[in-house]
């Protein structure tokens, strides 16, 4: 972890702008990762991120299992000047609950668009069944008891804001 916060404190002092440094961070620490479909893990991130027009979309989705998959903590992301709204996005896209209701359930009952959209996106990725060559029963029971699920959770949620 050190030697990954050393490197990216020099991003920081380099004076990098957030969607800039989020991009450098990202293929620094998930370099040598790979996804459950055993892809490398920074594909899921990219294609997260093409979901989103703007940088700051573009950031979150892709640092939002940056604190869930490494070492790297949110006072670590504050520390290389990620800012407020970044942050509190990352906060609700971090499962730190251990359990993956109340982990939605927070998401849903904020008011944090950004990080719904951002979830919404990651699951459309999750359940992509092209993303793998052999798909097990496992992996299939996931995505439909986990991800279809709370997908249509966050699509009612949105819905129900955007018609009030």
């Amino acid at each position: 972890m050190d030697s990954y916060l050393n490197m990216a404190k020099i991003l920081h002092l380099q004076g990098l702008d957030e969607l800039a440094k989020a991009n450098m961070l990202v293929l620094i620490v998930f370099n040598d990762k790979k996804d459950k479909a055993g892809v490398p893990y920074i594909r899921h991130l990219n294609k997260v991120s093409e979901s989103f027009r703007d940088d700051k979309g573009k950031c979150v989705a892709l640092l939002h299992d940056i604190v869930l998959n490494t070492s790297f903590t949110f006072d670590d992301l504050i520390a290389l000047g990620f800012s407020k709204d970044v942050i509190e996005a990352l906060k609700l896209l971090t499962n730190d609950l251990g359990d993956y209701d109340k982990y939605i359930d927070r998401l849903i009952k904020s008011d944090n668009i950004l990080a719904k959209k951002v979830k919404i996106a990651d699951l459309l990725d999750n359940m992509n069944l092209n993303r793998f060559e052999d798909l097990d029963k496992t992996n299939f029971d996931r995505i439909r008891n986990k991800y279809i699920k709370t997908y249509i959770k966050l699509i009612d949620d949105l819905e129900g804001r955007i018609l009030k």
